[in-house]
């Protein structure tokens, strides 16, 4: 699953570089090419603690203890090991920071009258540096507190 309809949300722990190395030739069936492009606009999530304040409603009206309520309630958590459940609240917030990402570069876009967001294509450079722009400025609160994104 990659490709200009997909893009992946990874931890964090990965070193600068990490498709460079050999690692994944015994783990995955793909070759460096292949994993190079799936990781174009991955979105590597760093740190995965919850707010602080487990009473303050962020972005989406929920505390950071009713998002791990539901999202407990939705994977049906029972305390066993789950993947990716200590990244839940960091990915929860990163799908906000996009969706405010892409309704930022909406605005501008109808405010200077020549694009959509629909027509994205990969070869408009004009319009991903819009969208890259407008995802490194967002600032909101969201269930991991306040929350500014970046893309490396």
């Amino acid at each position: 699953m990659y490709g200009e309809r997909y893009a992946w949300i990874i931890p964090g722990w990965f070193d600068d570089g990490w498709v460079d190395e050999n690692w994944y030739d015994d783990v995955v069936d793909c070759t460096k090419q292949q994993v190079e492009e799936a990781v174009e606009g991955t979105l590597s999530i760093a740190t995965y603690a919850t707010h602080p304040d487990h009473n303050k409603r962020g972005i989406s009206d929920m505390t950071p203890d009713e998002f791990n309520a539901l999202y407990n309630s939705y994977v049906n958590y029972t305390g066993d090991s789950l993947t990716g459940y200590a990244t839940s609240a960091r990915g929860y917030d990163a799908v906000w920071a996009i969706a405010l990402a892409l309704n930022t570069t909406m605005s501008v876009l109808e405010a200077r009258e020549r694009k959509q967001l629909e027509n994205f294509t990969y070869g408009d450079e004009e319009m991903t540096q819009l969208i890259l722009d407008s995802f490194h400025n967002i600032i909101f609160d969201g269930v991991t507190g306040q929350d500014r994104k970046s893309v490396v």
